[in-house]
């Protein structure tokens, strides 16, 4: 069989980010304050992350997959124009820390059902979890 019992990978990405945040009166009525976390609140839009993934194949055509990621960013910064949250209001060159945590992580089963020396086909059923 070509395929191996154990893989682990490593390696890292180079995502933009664009993420923007909407809030909004209580029960979700009316259009809100729209804040650009990059231009507002100086988010990095370009970032390097870690990337790990493992494969465990127990049984020639069953195997677990895992894997992790991280995309987690802070900025300290002097506000540019008001900014209403709510009921806190930041007037110009309020000093905002702004911390955007988001880390994934993976697990999924797949059953292979065609399986030949140069490809596999096969169905899987997992879970994502982001912590944000």
């Amino acid at each position: 069989s070509p395929w191996k019992t154990f893989t682990l990978k490593a390696g890292g990405y180079f995502p933009i980010q664009d993420s923007g945040l909407q809030v909004t009166g209580k029960g979700g009525l009316g259009l809100g304050t729209v804040i650009d976390l990059e231009d507002r609140l100086n988010l990095e839009k370009e970032l390097s992350t870690f990337r790990i993934d493992a494969e465990w194949r127990f049984f020639p055509r069953h195997r677990l997959n895992f894997s992790y990621f991280d995309l987690s960013r802070d900025a300290i910064t002097a506000i540019s124009s008001s900014i209403t949250i709510g009921d806190r209001i930041f007037v110009v060159n309020d000093i905002v820390d702004t911390r955007f945590d988001w880390e994934t992580f993976a697990a999924s089963y797949t059953w292979s059902f065609l399986q030949t020396n140069k490809y596999e086909v096969g169905l899987s059923i997992g879970d994502r979890k982001s912590v944000v």
